[in-house]
């Protein structure tokens, strides 16, 4: 039933949205509680629970009981994925593969490769083929390459993944219900709002949402006197968001006292998180993880970013698809332990990172220690009234623009901006004016975008793809 009404919120929210504009702002918050009311009965169920409690048990597992587990976990999904989705029956019956031939993780290599270009193109026989319709979440991403793909998940996978992120906050010394204050996509401030509050409150959930649409150096005075009445709280965000916020704070010379900062949806470089610490005077853990829910790696309080061996098996491999040693850079391959609704198996994301030399981290937990490599390296693009919109929030407008290869913003001057398209397959020029036409809803007539369209993206001399290269700076 809440995956029903999930699944019609987020099929109907771009025509609701219209209308929630109108709203007074106490009826905002009531809407917005109201969400929170179906995604905390979604995420903190019994499934949550559960879950949470045999993850703080693994915790205390040695290395060898954790390669166990992720054997049995990875048998175990093979056999499901083989049973019950069109796709990977194919593959494997194609290849001379039966789910017997997949007994740990060194026997991955047998099994092809997955691309995001493969999940464009066979998304529908990826998917679960005895599930009900109305059970099935879909969303979209843009990952790492500014074109969107669409992943589904069902409750039961969204429940455990959440106690994912829980376990983290233990670590942090949070509890789950703890309040929050959050800086993530979500509309949920009109774009025509141009005075406070800039927030909404999601009661049910403990959570204040704080619009990442409305950042300028008009509306700072704003964001930092919210922020000091929220002293204290946990902050989460993504990190070039997050990084804007800190450039305020220190911009005025100040100091707003946080209990912790989550940062997630992005790199952070370490210019990044040394600015936030001294911003907010807490301790900042990082997440690398994405929409797909396949791979996990996440900070402990001893500042080790750990592999989550018991979300997902990950591979690094160099060009041909073998394995690198450790210290040496190569394509992260995932394969997902809790999902559920849409399997997938030896998936290329397009991230890059490394196996940490030293394995060896205080904190004694059994989680190999992983270096995610930057992999979009970004300017932030500034608009002539003094709007700051960060990669991450750019990066919405892409979700659902299924026909890119690759989309780039380039800022020429203050008002003018090339939209630039690596078109794909299908209907690339009407999801292009789709996008034009959401950026000037949320940005305004004050910049003018055009198209071009380009054979390949541009890199930067370290051949890493940035999303928006500001010219103006």
């Amino acid at each position: 039933m809440l995956a029903t009404l999930e699944k019609i919120i987020r099929k109907k929210l771009n025509e609701v949205q219209g209308y929630y504009g109108h709203l007074p702002v106490f009826a905002q918050n009531l809407a917005v509680t109201a969400r929170g009311y179906i995604l905390s009965k979604m995420r903190y169920n019994t499934i949550f629970w559960k879950t949470l409690d045999r993850l703080r048990k693994h915790d205390n597992f040695t290395y060898e009981q954790m390669i166990y587990y992720q054997n049995q976990r990875l048998r175990e999904t093979i056999a499901f994925a083989y049973q019950k989705t069109p796709y990977y029956h194919r593959v494997m019956a194609e290849a001379g593969l039966s789910p017997e031939d997949i007994q740990c993780i060194d026997d991955l290599k047998k099994m092809p490769i997955l691309t995001r270009d493969d999940i464009r193109r066979y998304f529908r026989d990826l998917l679960v083929k005895d599930r009900a319709e109305n059970q099935r979440i879909i969303v979209y991403t843009s990952g790492t390459s500014g074109s969107g793909i669409p992943i589904a998940y069902d409750a039961e996978t969204l429940a455990k993944q959440w106690a994912f992120l829980a376990r983290q906050g233990l670590w942090a010394g949070v509890d789950p219900r703890d309040w929050r204050v959050t800086m993530f996509g979500s509309k949920i401030v009109p774009e025509t709002q141009n005075k406070p509050p800039f927030w909404r409150y999601n009661l049910f959930e403990k959570e204040i949402l704080l619009s990442i649409f409305h950042l300028s150096e008009y509306n700072k005075k704003a964001y930092l006197h919210f922020l000091h009445k929220h002293e204290g709280k946990i902050l989460d965000g993504f990190a070039s968001v997050l990084g804007i916020i800190a450039d305020m704070i220190l911009q005025e010379n100040d100091c707003i006292p946080m209990k912790i900062v989550r940062s997630t949806g992005e790199p952070l470089s370490q210019s990044y998180r040394r600015k936030i610490e001294r911003a907010f005077n807490c301790q900042v853990y990082d997440n690398y993880g994405m929409t797909e829910w396949v791979g996990l790696i996440q900070e402990c309080e001893r500042g080790g970013m750990h592999l989550i061996s018991d979300f997902g098996v990950l591979e690094i491999l160099d060009e041909n698809n073998n394995p690198v040693p450790p210290g040496v850079e190569g394509y992260f391959v995932w394969t997902g332990l809790i999902r559920k609704e849409m399997p997938l198996i030896r998936y290329k994301i397009g991230d890059k990172g490394m196996w940490k030399k030293n394995q060896f981290c205080p904190c004694g937990r059994p989680y190999p220690l992983v270096d995610p490599t930057i992999t979009r390296d970004s300017d932030i693009l500034k608009t002539p009234d003094g709007k700051l919109f960060s990669p991450r929030v750019i990066n919405q407008f892409l979700k659902d623009k299924v026909s890119f290869k690759t989309c780039q913003f380039i800022q020429e001057d203050s008002r003018r901006v090339i939209v630039r398209i690596v078109p794909g397959k299908g209907t690339y020029e009407l999801d292009a004016r789709r996008l034009v036409k959401d950026l000037i809803s949320v940005i305004g007539t004050s910049m003018l975008f055009s198209i071009e369209y380009a054979k390949e993206p541009i890199k930067r001399d370290s051949g890493k793809i940035p999303l928006i290269i500001n010219k103006s700076n």
